[in-house]
């Protein structure tokens, strides 16, 4: 099942955000809480990434994408929101510039109002204690769903990839999509 509509986006912020304070509760006594939330926040990118690939093949691309951007912001930030904006913009570039495309001007200013406005409602809705920061994940990435609801954006084409049909049919959709 792939993430890649408005609705499964939806999900996909609900269940990460009902997963964290399990996490919290087996991670935070082992790593330290923030060490936990930080690890906890490129797992979710990474995941996010792979699940809204219209593909597996490309899902598994964006995910390792994601997941090395992620790596670097854990060991260069020196704080949890550094590291929530770090994986945020990982999954953004994986989601634009991987996933889907669309024209580059379009592409910047949709991933910096979903990024930005998903960060921002984020650190409103944060609060101590694990239901407030699964509060801020569920509003993230309720904010990233959004991706899907604006439309404009249609999946980056392989060529190379897969068989003939999938290919034939990936096109006529396009063509009836114009």
């Amino acid at each position: 099942m792939r993430g890649n509509d408005f609705g499964r986006s939806l999900v996909f912020a609900a269940v990460v955000a009902a997963a964290w304070p399990v996490f919290a509760l087996v991670a935070a006594p082992l790593l330290g809480a923030h060490t936990a939330l930080s690890l906890y926040l490129v797992a979710a990118a990474t995941l996010c990434a792979w699940g809204i690939a219209p593909d597996r093949a490309r899902g598994v691309g964006a995910a390792l994408a994601t997941a090395a951007l992620g790596g670097l912001t854990l060991v260069l930030a020196r704080d949890v929101w550094e590291v929530a904006a770090g994986a945020a913009l990982a999954l953004g570039v994986a989601r634009s510039g991987l996933l889907y495309r669309a024209r580059a001007a379009r592409a910047v200013l949709l991933e910096s109002m979903l990024i930005g406005g998903g960060l921002v409602l984020a650190r409103w809705l944060a609060t101590p204690g694990p239901l407030g920061v699964a509060l801020a994940l569920w509003g993230f990435f309720a904010v990233q769903a959004g991706f899907f609801a604006i439309g404009g954006v249609r999946e980056h084409r392989s060529e190379a990839r897969g068989d003939r049909f999938a290919h034939a049919r990936r096109r006529a959709l396009m063509l009836l999509d114009e």
